[in-house]
């Protein structure tokens, strides 16, 4: 019987040492550039706030999507809402749309939100401007 499991044992072994052997001789080939699909985001701060589409007279454009940005009071004790969190917020979610700037459509001051005291919405349009 001891004879059996030893050879049992010794025949995992050397299979598993077999496997081994054949991982270690496949080569690997290392990557030496990045694949071209993925490209670099901007950062937020390089997107450009426009509060007027009267700046983008005589510029083209193209339209990528609407991006929002709120900021919540939770209390009246709280500070106010500000309304540079909700910008940065706007530039941030314009960032994976590949945008260099966007235009405010329209920020709005709610009191009666559940949940906020008080809360700043800001809505805009993404935009990839021509230089």
């Amino acid at each position: 019987m001891r004879k059996l499991v030893f050879v049992l044992v010794s025949l995992a072994l050397t299979g598993c040492a077999h496997n081994a052997q054949q991982t270690v001789q496949t080569p690997v080939k290392a990557k030496t550039e990045a694949p071209r699909s993925v490209s670099l985001l901007k950062s937020p701060s390089s997107i450009q706030l426009i509060s007027s589409a009267d700046e983008l007279t005589g510029k083209s454009f193209l339209a990528l999507g609407t991006v929002s940005g709120y900021s919540c009071q939770d209390r009246a004790q709280d500070f106010p809402t500000d309304m540079s969190t909700v910008r940065r917020q706007l530039q941030v979610n314009a960032v994976p749309l590949h945008a260099n700037a966007v235009l405010l459509n329209n920020c709005v001051i709610n009191t009666q939100i559940q949940g906020c005291y008080r809360q700043t919405l800001c809505k805009g349009s993404a935009l990839r401007v021509a230089q």
